[in-house]
């Protein structure tokens, strides 16, 4: 009691600043003091008192030997003690110890090889505690101290970085290596920085290399893109030289075959790993991050995915958007669509015009004379004078990529972007960001028919068996429909668009409703952006799926997906002509009553000829009834149940009845 009286009377003592004040104590009562703290540190009741008398220690530098033997008391409570406030008090006590007392390189090494050996530690918290402890002193360290100390700093951390299952922890280790690189890195330092990023530099391209494990490509990745957060812009050094490490891992993982990791862990969110890298760490995740890289660097530097270095970038780039991983499908969307943010249709349809012209004349010199000539020459100067009239424009605009030139290839991207919004395992974000993409090309044909001609239907597949699926028609409407697409919309680049609106119809009725909203904000955009008299030849091909889903009783569309095509609907009544609309809309119905009128036909004709069939077919049609009667029943119950009713009291109160 009395050996806790002291330590009460100097801890009070010590924390006043006053001139004189506090506790006068020797050497030996102090050596006495710090082994009492040293003993007594676990316990709860004391833990604030003696926490307060340590910093007045370390605030006046005592150098005792029991001190340094305290300091690793102190790390182990960073990590092992339960309370978040006792772990933070011990933790800034280690760093002002590391900071302010006198430590040899030996002493100094010893401290740091305990931190980085025990990120591994296995209670996350702990682990949390440390790594922002490691931050921090990151932040505090003599810069020449931390040259010196960086990659026994960073390889552990690297490590960390890929093997972590917890989140928060993988967060705080980005943190403490961005604040790592942008230390030793930056580019206002002096020749040990420069020497810092060609290391980094020659550290990322061994990693990046084909040989290497999946995992040390994947952590090279993920250090690309911290390396990118860390510098920025400013050091376009290093990042340029990161751009054909970044590209060729895109397209290795586009060129390699699908594998069956990639589609089982599209819907986990992580798999964690073990204390040392391992070489089953998935291939897709070096292109996911290296992506990740590109989109920030891209953040800083709009002009970077314009440019000529990621020029071979955009061929594997539309293949990774049809990849097996739904995380590197949507990177590939964000970054398709940060291009096609900072192009311009005129700049495209001029490079595409004249792409094909140079084309067309080549394989017409190629070939014998066909008289076919003057028609060439006449593309190809109609071709430059178009290029040269958009760069008069100014020459800040970034020209296209080569590959967006080629015959066809936008209408690829456009087949591209309408099958990744058939997968189910889309999310709303990436669903948002695909539609963007999608309207951008829808857009660039109806302002630029050039981009897509009539000759080039075989890039986007569903043409002429769109208009049919969208009029609900039989056999008899498809020739029609067809020979209609030929007469109106092919001429002016509107068959895309019918092409689309037939592929988008079928999501209105898919699970969930991010799909189905999906599609019907598509129809609303393309009826908002285009006039009276462009919509009249693509009212048939917009109107039919909106109506049906509108107009659903089967329950097979999302109340939601429903409100929506009910707006989309009003949408087309307001932009197109009040004929027009009306027109469409009877021919519509008139056409649904057909095919309705058609199917019992086939139905009683086939009751006749092939009973037994016919009541194979009512049997299950019963027995579907049935079954969706039993799940209301169910859905009623569970309802019932939810509301707290356990069936007391349920019974009406009985009237009284009047007294006599």
């Amino acid at each position: 009691e009395e050996e806790e009286a002291l330590a009460r009377r100097a801890s009070g003592a010590a924390p006043r600043p006053k001139v004189g004040g506090g506790a006068k104590l020797n050497e030996s009562q102090l050596r006495w003091l710090i082994t009492f703290v040293s003993v007594h540190l676990d316990d709860a009741m004391l833990q604030t008192s003696l926490f307060g008398l340590l910093r007045v220690i370390f605030g006046r530098k005592f150098v005792l030997p029991e001190l340094y033997d305290l300091v690793l008391l102190l790390g182990d409570m960073v990590m092992q003690a339960d309370a978040p406030a006792v772990r933070h008090s011990a933790s800034q006590l280690f760093i002002t110890f590391l900071l302010t007392y006198p430590l040899g390189p030996k002493r100094l090494q010893q401290h740091l090889n305990f931190l980085v050996t025990n990120l591994s530690y296995p209670v996350a918290q702990g682990r949390l505690s440390l790594l922002e402890l490691l931050a921090s002193l990151v932040d505090k360290l003599p810069l020449p101290v931390l040259h010196r100390q960086a990659e026994l700093l960073l390889l552990p951390l690297v490590t960390r970085l890929v093997n972590d299952d917890d989140h928060e922890c993988r967060q705080a280790v980005g943190r403490a290596i961005t604040r790592l690189l942008r230390r030793t890195c930056d580019t206002g330092g002096d020749a040990d920085c420069a020497a810092a990023r060609e290391r980094i530099f020659k550290l990322l391209r061994a990693w990046y290399a084909d040989d290497a494990l999946p995992a040390l490509r994947q952590a090279a990745a993920q250090l690309a893109s911290l390396a990118v957060d860390a510098l920025g812009a400013s050091c376009s050094s290093l990042l340029n030289n990161l751009i054909p490490l970044i590209v060729h891992s895109c397209q290795r993982e586009a060129d390699g075959p699908p594998t069956a990791e990639a589609s089982s862990s599209a819907e986990i969110s992580r798999e964690g790993g073990e204390e040392q890298i391992s070489a089953s760490a998935s291939s897709w995740q070096s292109a996911y991050y290296s992506l990740r890289a590109l989109e920030r660097y891209a953040a800083a530097d709009s002009s970077l995915l314009s440019s000529a270095a990621c020029a071979p970038l955009w061929s594997p780039l539309q293949r990774l958007l049809l990849h097996d991983h739904a995380w590197l499908r949507s990177a590939a969307g964000r970054v398709i669509g940060g291009l096609l943010a900072t192009l311009e249709v005129e700049a495209l349809a001029a490079a595409t015009v004249k792409a094909m012209a140079l084309e067309a004349s080549g394989a017409s010199a190629a070939g014998d004379a066909d008289g076919d000539g003057g028609s060439s020459a006449r593309a190809v100067k109609k071709a430059k004078r178009s290029s040269s009239s958009s760069r008069g424009h100014g020459d800040k605009t970034p020209a296209p990529p080569s590959y967006l030139c080629r015959r066809g290839a936008l209408l690829e991207l456009t087949d591209a972007l309408v099958q990744q919004l058939h997968s189910s395992v889309i999310s709303p974000a990436a669903a948002a960001q695909t539609l963007k993409n999608l309207i951008w090309t829808c857009i660039a044909f109806v302002r630029h028919p050039e981009l897509a001609p009539p000759s080039c239907r075989a890039f986007l597949p569903g043409a002429a068996a769109a208009v049919v699926a969208a009029n609900g028609a039989g056999s008899d409407a498809a020739g029609g429909d067809a020979g209609a697409l030929d007469a109106t919309g092919g001429s002016r680049g509107f068959w895309t668009l019918e092409a689309v609106a037939g592929r988008l119809a079928s999501l209105t009725q898919t699970s969930g409703h991010t799909r189905g909203c999906t599609a019907m904000r598509w129809y609303a955009a393309i009826a908002s952006q285009l006039s009276s008299d462009q919509l009249q030849p693509l009212l048939p091909a917009l109107m039919a799926p909106v109506a049906r889903a509108a107009d659903d009783r089967s329950g097979k569309v999302h109340l939601r997906v429903k409100e929506m095509a009910g707006e989309a609907l009003q949408l087309l009544q307001k932009r197109a002509e009040t004929p027009d609309f009306v027109a469409a809309y009877q021919k519509l119905k008139e056409g649904q009553k057909a095919a309705r009128r058609e199917r019992k036909q086939r139905e009683a004709v086939e009751a006749v000829a092939e009973p037994e069939r016919a009541a194979q077919k009512r049997i299950a049609i019963n027995q579907g009834k049935r079954k969706a009667k039993k799940r209301k029943l169910d859905r009623q119950k569970r309802s019932r149940d939810s509301g707290g009713s356990v069936g007391l009291g349920s019974k009406k109160a009985r009237r009284a009845k009047p007294e006599m």
